[in-house]
């Protein structure tokens, strides 16, 4: 993947450069190998992503524009159906080193 202009405001994923200037993480999270589990939806998927790149919920909650107790809520059902409890073991189970 080549470097879009920071300057440019490119959306990448949904995501813009000024959005993510901080977190170059955010910017890569196409990069992860695993593929997404079932039954996640696509916003879960992205939230799950996100989590594993080391982003808190308010972090995320800016980048996607939305609250941080809809990334609470997200994240809640994320753990109920992949079974995990902590962010430690979603990363675990996705198959990637937690931060």
């Amino acid at each position: 993947m080549t470097d879009p202009d920071p300057a440019s405001g490119n959306a990448i994923d949904g995501f813009t450069w000024k959005q993510a200037d901080r977190h170059f993480a955010v910017i890569c999270i196409d990069a992860a190998p695993t593929a997404r589990p079932e039954g996640l939806t696509e916003a879960e998927w992205t939230v799950a992503r996100l989590i594993v790149a080391g982003l808190d919920n308010r972090e995320i909650a800016t980048a996607r524009g939305a609250s941080p107790r809809t990334i609470a809520n997200q994240l809640q059902a994320i753990f109920r159906k992949l079974r995990v409890h902590s962010r430690h073991e979603l990363c675990a189970v996705l198959g990637e080193p937690s931060k």
